[in-house]
């Protein structure tokens, strides 16, 4: 069996329709909690760097940040949630690689990943294993992606998460 190490980061996005606040408002932001709508489910990769990342940036901005879990849909519905939401600046999305994979997976999930989201921060960076049964006969992602090209329903996926463990997940 061969594997490859892949890089897998969490993002951090926000809706992008234009917003544009006055100045003063703009001075006072945040004004009220923040929300990470986050693609997966507790204690994976994607939830453990949100709530990371909450504890710092609540004690930093004065607000408390709220992380809501919206797993399902290869994560578009966590994307559908920020996609759709008030563009002020106060949801948030934090996503995986579903990120730049989903708009060729999904072809119209109801919004634009492009047009709708924006990449704000990449916040972790970790390693993952693509593995193969020797049976597949293919040496690396290339071979898998000429595979795929030449057999479209021959080929099919399991995505799994890193568990890990924070004091909030126990």
């Amino acid at each position: 069996m061969r594997s490859s190490t892949l890089w897998l980061a969490t993002l951090l996005c926000v809706a992008t329709a234009s917003w544009t606040a006055p100045a003063a408002e703009a001075q006072n932001w945040p004004i009220k909690p923040l929300r990470f709508e986050v693609v997966g489910s507790p204690a994976g990769l994607p939830d453990t760097a949100a709530r990371a990342l909450t504890t710092v940036l609540s004690k930093s901005l004065g607000v408390p940040i709220v992380v809501e879990n919206r797993p399902g849909a290869g994560g578009n519905i966590a994307a559908s949630v920020v996609a759709k939401a008030a563009p002020d600046g106060y949801t948030f999305l934090v996503t995986g690689t579903n990120y730049a994979v989903d708009p060729v997976l999904l072809p119209d999930p109801g919004f634009d990943y492009v047009r709708d989201l924006a990449p704000v921060s990449m916040t972790v960076a970790a390693r993952s294993l693509l593995v193969a049964a020797p049976s597949l006969r293919v040496k690396d992602i290339n071979d898998i992606i000429a595979l795929a090209k030449q057999k479209p329903k021959a080929v099919s996926i399991a995505i799994g998460e890193i568990r890990a463990r924070t004091p909030e997940t126990g």
